[in-house]
């Protein structure tokens, strides 16, 4: 029966659709671009100490990249992240090299190397060392 035929291909085009839209609009939460809040490692470093140029990153989650600035150069490579686990590739990390004063630049690296685990709580992004927190970030 024709009616029924058409009935049928409108009700699964339709829920194929809304499947579709729901499944685009779906993002991963760290999607996007983050400021760094402070730095934990052997003393705590806040973003004030950055002289006004505070670190940021942005994290491209369809093809795990991530880039930003560490405050001073700028940085691009991929990390992985999957289920509460995290790690950037800091082999293949690219960095530009302008010369930059104090310490902090070496301290964001050595923190984002120490990560292995992250939590996102609304629009804070928390990175740690196992149980240890070491970057807490904020969403732009």
């Amino acid at each position: 029966n024709m009616k029924v035929s058409i009935l049928v291909v409108l009700v699964f085009s339709s829920l194929f659709s809304m499947g579709w839209s729901f499944r685009k609009s779906q993002t991963n939460p760290l999607q996007g671009d983050w400021q760094l809040l402070s730095i934990q490692l052997s003393e705590q470093v806040h973003i004030t100490d950055f002289n006004g140029k505070v670190p940021a990153i942005r994290f491209d989650t369809a093809i795990n990249q991530s880039s930003g600035t560490t405050g001073c150069n700028r940085f691009s490579g991929s990390y992985v992240a999957a289920n509460g686990q995290m790690r950037f590739d800091m082999e293949k990390m690219a960095l530009t090299r302008m010369a930059c004063v104090g310490d902090n630049e070496r301290l964001f690296l050595d923190a984002l190397k120490k990560i292995t685990h992250y939590t996102i709580e609304g629009q804070a992004l928390v990175m740690s060392s196992g149980n240890t927190v070491i970057m807490r970030w904020q969403k732009k």
